[in-house]
This record gives C-alpha cells, sequence and structure tokens, in this order.
C-alpha cells in the first residue's frame, strides 16, 4: 500500500520543518510527501530543493501564484492519485502528527470497508481540544460525552482537513476538493461529499495531531481577530454555493437566508470592526448566491 502524505504550505517555514520531521518519525511511515508551496516568499523553495535532493521521499511542488489552501490540497491530492496513491493524508503545515497517527488511522479503516475516510483527534499546543477542528458526528452534532472524553472511533458527518486521510478509491469516484473555494469550507463540503458517495467517516481520538496555531480558536466571527474579515468572505461564500449545489432551490434560498441572518447576528456581538466584518459577509453571500465552481477528477484509468 503506497501512502502519499499531502502538505499545503504558505510562508511558514518553521512550522513548515516540523511538520515534515513528524511525517519522517511514524511508526508506520508514510512512502511520499508531496509539498505544495504556495508561492512563499520566506526562503521555503529554497529549502524544499534542499531536502528532496538528500530525501527522494520528499516531493516539493511550488505554485505560480497562492491558491490557498483548497487549490493547494486540489493540486496536491491530484497528484497523489495520479502517481499511484492508495491513500492520501492531508494537512497544513501547522500540523504537527503524533509518531502513531498514521498508524492508528489506518487501524481504524479496517474495521469496515464502508470507510471513506478517517481523521484525527486535533488538540492545540497545551494538549486542549483545538476548537477549529471538533469533526461534526453523525445524528447529532455532539457525542453523549463531551469530545475531549470520547476515547473510541465515532462515525462522523464532516471533518477538517488537518489530518484526514482518504482512499484512492474514494478519490476516484468522488473527485477533488474545490480548488476555487481558495480557504475555508473546503473541507467540510469534501468530506460531506464523500458521505453522501454511500461511504462513512470515522473519527480516530487515538490517533492525535497538534495543530500549532497562534490561538485556540473556532471559526468564529464573534470573536474573530481584526484583520482576518476576508476569511469571513470566504466561508460564508462557500458555504452559500455548498446549499446551492445539494438541495433543492426552495430550500436552499430559505437555508442561506437563515445563515445570512446567523452571520450579521453575529457580528452585532462583536466589540470592534463590526463594518468592515459585516461587509464581507454580505459580499461573500451576494457572490455565494451566483457562484458555480468546478469539482475536478484526477486523471487515472478507471
Amino acid at each position: 500500500m503506497k501512502i502519499t502524505a499531502v502538505v499545503v504550505t504558505y510562508n511558514r517555514l518553521a512550522l513548515l520543518r516540523q511538520c515534515i520531521k513528524s511525517l519522517r518519525n511514524q511508526t508506520r511511515q508514510v512512502d511520499e510527501i508531496i509539498v505544495i508551496n504556495n508561492c512563499s516568499t520566506d526562503g521555503t523553495a529554497d529549502f524544499l530543493d534542499e531536502i528532496a535532493a538528500t530525501c527522494p521521499e520528499i516531493k516539493p511542488t511550488t505554485l505560480p501564484s497562492n491558491v490557498g489552501g483548497a487549490g493547494g490540497f486540489e493540486a496536491g491530492m491530484g497528484m497523489a492519485i495520479e502517481q499511484g496513491a492508495d491513500r492520501v493524508w492531508i494537512m497544513d503545515d501547522d500540523t504537527l502528527p503524533t509518531p502513531t497517527a498514521l498508524e492508528r488511522l489506518l487501524a481504524a479503516e479496517e474495521s469496515d470497508p464502508r470507510v471513506g475516510f478517517t481523521c484525527s483527534r486535533v488538540e492545540w499546543t497545551d494538549g486542549s481540544m483545538h476548537l477549529m477542528n471538533k469533526p461534526l458526528f453523525k445524528g447529532r452534532r455532539r457525542p453523549d460525552r463531551p469530545i475531549d472524553e470520547v476515547t473510541s472511533t465515532i462515525e462522523c458527518n464532516a471533518a477538517t482537513f488537518v489530518s484526514l486521510l482518504v482512499k484512492r478509491e474514494v478519490v476516484v469516484k468522488v473527485g477533488l476538493p474545490i480548488g476555487e473555494y481558495f480557504i475555508w469550507h473546503d473541507d467540510i463540503e469534501y468530506t460531506s461529499r464523500i458521505l453522501r458517495a454511500g461511504y462513512t467517516g470515522l473519527y480516530v481520538p487515538d490517533s492525535v495531531v497538534i495543530h500549532s496555531t497562534a490561538h485556540n480558536l473556532g471559526a468564529t466571527i464573534v470573536n474573530a481577530p481584526a484583520g482576518t474579515e476576508k476569511r469571513f468572505y470566504y466561508q460564508v461564500r462557500n458555504q452559500v454555493a455548498t446549499k446551492r449545489m445539494n438541495a433543492s432551490p426552495i430550500a436552499a434560498a430559505i437555508s442561506n437566508r437563515l445563515r445570512l441572518h446567523r452571520f450579521k447576528r453575529n457580528v452585532k456581538k462583536r466589540r470592534d470592526n463590526r463594518d468592515l466584518f459585516m461587509e464581507q459577509v454580505l459580499k461573500g453571500y451576494r457572490d455565494g448566491l451566483h457562484f458555480n465552481p468546478v469539482i475536478h477528477f484526477p486523471k487515472v484509468d478507471k
């Protein structure tokens, strides 16, 4: 079985070094590491050229422009599948897998042939659950116990791209992540798409990775730091487009109007920069009503 890790990086060289070191320190080693460099300007390209010269399993690709996390994962996963990967393990450059993370994901997927993806427990640097990377569980948004107390695998409806292991057959069948999303919601759309195709997804709490972000914050507009306004443009636009693609026109219209109402209500709860965030929410909603991204498929013999 060929396992390829796909890492998307942009101007975080120090974290990328740690991520690659963690990937090379797995108890079940990966066969290949594809690093998609989103046109970084911090010396990342030189570092990747140097390490690739001595570590043939590392395959760097520097893109001519920054296509965001979504575009990076679309490109990297396509490369992995076209080059014969049986499993693709995807993550950002600030993800630090513990040594048994991959081994535990692989063990969990053997429990049921219907499993299309497995995802890790994502912790922050202090060992607490990372608020941005809690999976959505099947049936309810929360299990019977708090997620910090879950110790066995549990089916989920969606997960993030911070340590997601996907089978080759799944990617061939459902396609690649939507690169045009640029950032945010590409992972929720993709994992939900996998489940709609008849597969299941499993949260694997004993597969642990560290998400080394500056703060442990969820993707909430209420407490988002100033300067992150544009991210919520993408979040709203992509969510609105996803609903339009997967629901009847009437159901999508109702759901998206309620979505807009929730975002506007949460913006009003902010203590600062309300006008800037509201501007991005409204623009994202308007653009999402007409945004028609394309799902691409890897070029393989089916």
